[in-house]
C-alpha cells in the first residue's frame, strides 16, 4: 500500500522498469592552454554521450523516459578532464523494452569513447527495478474491502505512472497489488514537503490502520478461497505474458 496524495484512494497502477546507471569515461590530462594535443578529453566524451541521448529521445515513445546529470566533470578549467562520471535513469513501461534501450544507450557510450579516445564504462550503481504487472482480480478483492471500511476509490484510465519501485521486482514472479490510499483531503504534489507534512497527520495514521485491516481481508479471503486464488493466479500469468502488448 502507497499513500496517496489526493482526497480519493486508488487502485494499483503500472509504472516504469528503471535500470540506474553510472557512465564513466577515462582520458588524459594535459594542460589546457598550453599543450591540449597532449590531452584526452574524458568531459568531451561525456558531452556527447548527453548530446546523443538527447538526439536519441526524438525516436522514443511516451513509454520510455531517459534522465541524468553529470557528478564529476573534471576539476579545473585549465586542465583536460581525465575523468568524468554522470548518473542516468533509463525507464521503460516493460522490461524488455528496457532492455533494448539499455543497449541503445551502451552503444551511444562506447561511441562517445570512440571518438575521443577514452576509454568507458556504464554500469548499474543499483538494482534493476523492474515495470509493476498488474493483477486486476486482487486489486477488486481490495477495493471491495477498503470500501467497505468507508473508503471511495477512484478508477483512472489505464496509464503508466511516472515512476518506479522495486515492487515491480516482486509482481513479475507472484501477483502483487499497490493500491493507493488517501492521507490527505485535498490534492498536493507527491514527494514534497506538503507530503512529508500530510504523512504525520492523525488521517495519515488512521490511513495506515484502515489500510493495513483492508489488505488482511484480502489475504484472509485468498486463504479462505482456493478458486479464488486460482483465478488471481490466471490473472496474473496472463498480464506478465502480455506486459509489453500493454
Amino acid at each position: 500500500m502507497h499513500p496517496g496524495s489526493g482526497p480519493e484512494d486508488g487502485l494499483s497502477t503500472r509504472n516504469y522498469a528503471c535500470a540506474p546507471v553510472d557512465i564513466e569515461f577515462w582520458g588524459k590530462p594535459a594542460h589546457a592552454a598550453g599543450c591540449p594535443q597532449d590531452g584526452i578529453n574524458a568531459l568531451d566524451a561525456q558531452i556527447l554521450t548527453y548530446a546523443a541521448i538527447g538526439v536519441l529521445r526524438q525516436q522514443l515513445t511516451d513509454r520510455i523516459r531517459i534522465h541524468g546529470v553529470i557528478v564529476d566533470g573534471g576539476t579545473a578549467p585549465n586542465v583536460i578532464p581525465e575523468y568524468t562520471k554522470a548518473k542516468y535513469y533509463i525507464r521503460a513501461a516493460d522490461i524488455d523494452t528496457l532492455h533494448e534501450l539499455y543497449e541503445k544507450v551502451e552503444n551511444i557510450v562506447k561511441g562517445s569513447a570512440l571518438q575521443t579516445g577514452c576509454t568507458s564504462s556504464m554500469k548499474l550503481y543499483q538494482n534493476l527495478v523492474e515495470n509493476m504487472v498488474l493483477t486486476p482480480s486482487l486489486d477488486a478483492i481490495y477495493e471491495k474491502y477498503i470500501t467497505e471500511l468507508g473508503n471511495t476509490v477512484k478508477h483512472v484510465e489505464d496509464v503508466v505512472m511516472p515512476g518506479s519501485s522495486d515492487v515491480g521486482n516482486i509482481s513479475q514472479v507472484v501477483p502483487t497489488i499497490q493500491p493507493h490510499i488517501s492521507i490527505t483531503d485535498v490534492q498536493i504534489a507527491g514527494h514534497s514537503q506538503d507530503m512529508v507534512n500530510a504523512s504525520c497527520s492523525q488521517k495519515a495514521m488512521d490511513a495506515i490502520v484502515k489500510g493495513a485491516k483492508a489488505l488482511a481481508f484480502t489475504a484472509l479471503e485468498l486463504f479462505e478461497n482456493p478458486e479464488e486464488l486460482a483465478k488471481v493466479k490466471e490473472d496474473h500469468t496472463w498480464h506478465v505474458e502480455h506486459q509489453k502488448e500493454n
